[in-house]
Order: C-alpha cells, then structure tokens, then sequence
C-alpha cells in the first residue's frame, strides 16, 4: 500500500500472516488521506467508511486489464492501451524535465517540493485532458 500525505507520498509495508481485511483495517483505522494500493477486496471496507480514505487506483493494474482484453476484444482494448500509454509518457516527460532542471524527484527536501509541484502542474495540464478524452 502507499500511502500518500500532503507534502511527499510514503511507501509503508506491512507483513500479514493471512490475506484477510483485518490487517489492513487495523493498521489505518485513525489514518486519512490517499491510499494507493492492489485491488485486494480487504481495503474495500476503508474506501467506503466515513471518507476519511480515498482510493487511488493503478493505471498499471488497468493497464493490465486492458492487456488481458486484448486477446478477446483488440478493437476495444487497443485504443485504450494506447492512451494509457500516453499518460505513461507524460510521467517519463515529467521525469526527464526535473533531470534536465537538476531537480531531484525523491529527496525529501526542497528539491522534492519542487518535484512534486513540478509533476502536479504537468499533470493538470497535459494528463487532466488525456483523461477526460479517455472514454469517449
């Protein structure tokens, strides 16, 4: 699971004996904000309580989706593994751009403010227009 706070997303790892929803209850029950994490139907119950989780979902994990699809609808799936791979080369613009500009993407300090601030404005601007054309 990842768990994403105002400033720099965390990644946090826990060990659970068994793939039950107990584990992950447990662990963010007084937490809040944005959870990225696979689609385990465990965490279902955390998205739905009082709103204090939202869920953010994978394009890798859809991507994939879309990959097994693709054997038994091309027409359908095609298209959308192609804008999906639209959206993955905006990330790598984003990336090249702070190596360009000499910013640092994970360091916890100024650089990754102006990493994050970097990758945000990208993102309204070039991934917010790819995903509403998405579905049409």
């Amino acid at each position: 699971m990842r768990l994403c706070l105002k400033k720099h997303p965390r990644q946090f790892f826990q060990y659970s004996p068994n793939h039950q929803r107990v584990w992950p209850e447990g662990v963010l029950s007084n937490w809040s904000g944005y959870l990225q994490a696979d689609a385990f139907s465990g965490y279902n119950a955390l998205y739905e309580g009082d709103g204090a989780i939202t869920e953010v979902a994978c394009w890798a994990h859809a991507r994939r989706k879309f990959v097994e699809a693709e054997k038994s609808f091309p027409k359908g799936a095609l298209p959308a593994l192609a804008h999906i791979g639209r959206l993955y080369r905006v990330e790598k613009e984003v990336r090249e751009e702070c190596v360009k500009l000499g910013i640092r993407l994970n360091d916890p300090g100024p650089d990754g403010d102006k990493a994050v601030k970097l990758r945000l404005e990208r993102r309204r601007e070039k991934i917010l227009p790819l995903l509403d054309a998405f579905g049409k």
